[in-house]
């Protein structure tokens, strides 16, 4: 009798634990529409942008500032995790490869200097007892383009100013249909986009000079929004799947559960049944 009332207790908690993964799947599925929504406007403001300051470098013939390497023997590392977990190993995969990364640029003869976004990046490089700089949004699934253009700045200034001679991130982008998956891409120096498409000779105002001044900075702050922007696609993709296969497991684990249940019990009556014969039998 014990180990029914165990089992029945088992199964009750199992198929809450299920209401709740099941009601988080549903949640996450509709932050993922909205996050990706969001993504794909910001893709296509940065693709403008891109093709102003294509059009722009083309009409100048130079290089951008951003283009040139930075001096110093520091290599900036921007990573990119989330501030909430129970999404699989979205966060531990970044903070693996940006690890990795580390390790590269020291093995390159270069310093590294961590950026690290997300509370929980930031808890595992303090665990690891690695130093970091804290970056922080308001909203980590819609960030703001002054937000990154604060960043954009920043990182501009050391790379100009000697402090840093590259600048690379450890994001994860969103591509629709896979599973996401880190990736450690270039920042600064900025690389230069393909030729613009021919739509007639552009027009500059006030001048070609201030163009390229004010569309190289934006299209870097562009960027980092893009991939703040992606991650967070990504991780609601990550969350739904997670808690898609804890569901899943939660069926599998009751169905087991109350196939053991009904064998305890259908041995229980048998025994009782057994008991009552033999009694039976004893008293005549």
């Amino acid at each position: 009798m014990a180990r029914l009332k165990d089992l029945r207790r088992r199964i009750k908690s199992v198929q809450n634990t299920r209401k709740l993964t099941r009601t988080m799947e549903m949640v996450a599925t509709a932050k993922s529409k909205r996050a990706q929504d969001f993504f794909r406007a910001v893709r296509a403001f940065g693709d403008s942008v891109a093709d102003a300051l294509a059009a722009a470098r083309t009409e100048s013939q130079d290089p951008t500032p951003l283009e040139r390497p930075g001096k110093g023997k520091v290599r900036g590392l921007w990573v990119v995790t989330a501030n909430r977990g129970l999404c699989g190993g979205f966060n531990a995969s970044v903070v693996r490869l940006a690890r990795e990364e580390i390790a590269r640029i020291r093995k390159g003869g270069f310093e590294p200097r961590l950026f690290v976004q997300g509370k929980k990046g930031q808890q595992a490089f303090r665990n690891l007892k690695i130093p970091f700089e804290p970056v922080s949004v308001a909203r980590d699934d819609q960030p703001r383009l002054a937000e990154a253009e604060a960043l954009a700045d920043r990182w501009i200034a050391l790379a100009q100013g000697g402090g840093l001679a590259s600048m690379s991130s450890v994001s994860t982008p969103f591509k629709p249909g896979a599973v996401p998956a880190p990736e450690a891409r270039a920042l600064l120096p900025a690389e230069a986009g393909p030729p613009p498409k021919a739509k007639g000779a552009p027009i500059f105002e006030p001048t070609l000079a201030a163009a390229l001044s004010a569309l190289a900075p934006l299209s870097v702050a562009c960027e980092i929004l893009g991939r703040m922007s992606a991650s967070a696609a990504a991780e609601q993709v990550a969350r739904r799947v997670a808690m898609k296969s804890a569901t899943d497991n939660a069926d599998d684990m009751v169905k087991t559960l109350t196939r053991a249940y009904n064998r305890a019990r259908q041995a229980g009556i048998t025994q009782e049944i057994a008991e009552v014969v033999g009694g039976g039998m004893a008293v005549e």
